[in-house]
């Protein structure tokens, strides 16, 4: 992917219980992600911080510099932010305007542009609850 010529390592943090590994090979992801991770390999489910700490392991980053994007207010922007991760929340319907504390996209493909705009796309979201 684009991102990964940029250097960006990509994974995903999934609730679902199953092999994401042997998933994201089936779906045709795996060429395109560095990690896939489950609660089985993390031992919890998002929100809560093993997942996003086991995706900053295997990604070798800290959480200042790490975004996670997920279609959950709760499960992705809260839980990514509890750790000091900055969240993005994937509306694609469009239909999430109540929540207006973190950078949103309408589809995957606008996540280069939001990044090219980093720090300052992200900044408003560099807050402690």
């Amino acid at each position: 992917s684009t991102l990964q010529a940029q250097g960006y390592r990509l994974g995903v943090l999934s609730n679902l219980r199953r092999d994401m590994d042997a998933l994201c090979e089936r779906l045709g992801l795996a060429p395109y992600l560095d990690f896939c991770i489950s609660p089985e390999d993390a031992g919890e489910e998002k929100p809560n911080a093993p997942m996003f700490l086991a995706a900053l392991e295997r990604a070798s980053v800290t959480a200042k510099e790490t975004v996670h994007v997920g279609d959950q207010y709760k499960s992705d922007v809260l839980g990514a932010r509890a750790v000091g991760i900055h969240g993005v929340l994937l509306d694609r319907g469009g239909w999430l305007t109540k929540i207006t504390d973190c950078p949103k996209i309408s589809s995957l493909s606008e996540l280069e542009a939001l990044l090219a705009g980093a720090p300052q796309s992200l900044a408003f979201n560099d807050h402690k609850d």
